[in-house]
Formats: C-alpha cells, structure tokens, sequence
C-alpha cells in the first residue's frame, strides 16, 4: 500500500477536521459557546494566548503551539501515547504497519510539529 506523508497537502482537511474535532472547551468559562469551526479555532486561539501569550512573544506561534500541544492542553486533547498516534497515522494512511524502527520515530517526531503547523494556518487563516 502506497503512504501518503505526514505534511501532504492531501491530508490536509483530514488533519484540519481531526484538530476541529479535538478541540474541548469543557472547564473553560468562555462568553459565548463555539459552534462553527472558525468559531472554534477563533476561541481555541484565545485561550491559547491567555495560557501561552509569554512563550508566543519568546519563540513564535508555531514552536509555541507545538510546546502548547506537547504539555497536552485540555482544550485539544490530541493523540499523545505512540501506539495512539501509530494507529491514527495507519488510518490517515501515513503508516502501513511496515515501517523500520528509524521510520517510525520519525513519524513519532514529526506528530506534533505537523499538528501544530496545521493549527498555525488555521489560525492565521481565520483571524
């Protein structure tokens, strides 16, 4: 079976849905509730920026939002155990089961970098 690659423009409405449906404000004491996705991602960002504004300012939005998603924020509850990410990438087909220990740790790396730059454009996109 042929792979596609993580940062394929191919999967990107995959990955801008996957993120969109991820996205939980449950705790959060926002003004008004959030339905359409730009209403999503506009208040995602804000309360990203309540929470990261100081890292944001020191190294950007996009390393910001990658640190963000690795300290695993409940406002995007992303797949985070590698046996999670592994299946979610087989069912992007990204992965195919065949990978080489090099190759799958890379794909490992590459997880939340790529979530991340996704989020940054959708962001930028919608402001």
């Amino acid at each position: 079976m042929k792979t596609l690659k993580l940062a394929s423009n191919a999967l990107l409405p995959t990955i801008q849905a996957y993120i969109i449906d991820h996205i939980d404000f449950d705790g959060y004491d926002l003004d008004f509730e959030p339905v359409t996705n730009d209403e999503k991602i506009k208040a995602f960002n804000s309360v990203f920026v309540s929470e990261y504004q100081y890292m944001i300012e020191r190294v950007g939005q996009r390393k910001a939002l990658t640190e963000y998603l690795m300290g695993l924020p409940s406002v995007l509850t992303v797949d985070f155990y590698y046996c999670d990410i592994y299946e979610q990438l087989k069912k992007w087909r990204v992965a195919d089961g065949t990978e080489t220990e090099k190759q799958y740790t890379n794909l490992m790396d590459q997880w939340f970098r790529t979530l991340s730059a996704k989020l940054s454009s959708m962001i930028n996109n919608v402001k």
